[in-house]
């Protein structure tokens, strides 16, 4: 079989069922060498609000991926790092090439991008009025499992102004957070789903309704955003 060349830093995409085991193992040795220095130049990175870039979305998958393949039970994500030493096991081989794939192939799994992006959100939000979003603990919920499990149902938009709502009715970022950790369990216990009403009154603030009710800075820039999003999908 040929031998496939992966060089630069472009998009990957191969089929690692298509190759035989000795290319498996070459490809996955190198895209591990990159998909490490990227990890590394994540954990050193910071964004304007001093979250770490390697606490943020795809450095957090690949962390995932990493313990899922080297079984790993450890809850610590610093200094885990994709296998640069041999595999023996093809099949495992395989699924960390899969994996370092998806990882490499995200714009944000360089450090530069990812501190551009995030920074640029963090900034919409302060300036959409968000007084949460001043805080970096606001950051660290925006990617807890909270926020993933509550998107699963509600809209980011919903959940991020009723946990704005909940801040600044003179709760902490860590009361609001468990609050919402435990409405989570609550509902799952009972075979539940959450929906604002229900999580509005956990928290001890007024449901949004669409009325006028909430942040006017930040509906005003969630009415921008949607009427440039219409425009841009003409």
């Amino acid at each position: 079989m040929a031998k496939r060349k992966i060089s630069g830093q472009g998009a990957v995409a191969v089929n690692p069922f298509k190759l035989d085991a000795l290319e498996v193992e070459r490809l996955r040795v190198q895209l591990a060498k990159r998909a490490n220095q990227r990890l590394v130049r994540l954990e050193r990175r910071r964004s304007e609000s001093g979250e770490l870039l390697s606490e943020i979305g795809v450095a957090q998958y690949a962390y995932s991926q990493i313990k899922q393949i080297r079984h790993i039970e450890s809850t610590k994500s610093g200094k885990l790092r994709f296998r640069e030493s041999p595999v023996k096991d093809v099949t495992s081989a395989r699924q960390e090439l899969f994996a370092l794939q998806s990882f490499l192939n995200q714009e944000t799994s360089k450090a530069g991008t990812a501190a551009r992006y995030v920074s640029k959100t963090e900034r919409t939000l302060r300036e959409a009025g968000i007084t949460a979003a001043k805080n970096k603990s606001f950051y660290n919920f925006l990617n807890s499992s909270a926020f993933t499990a509550l998107k699963e149902t509600l809209s980011s938009d919903d959940i991020v102004e009723i946990y704005n709502k909940a801040y600044e009715s003179g709760n902490s970022h860590k009361k609001v957070q468990q609050i919402m950790t435990q409405y989570l369990a609550e509902r799952e216990a009972a075979g539940k789903t959450p929906d604002i009403k229900s999580l509005s009154k956990e928290l001890g603030v007024k449901p949004i309704t669409g009325r006028g009710e909430g942040n006017k800075a930040w509906r005003s820039y969630k009415s921008r955003r949607n009427k440039a999003r219409r425009k841009a999908s003409k």
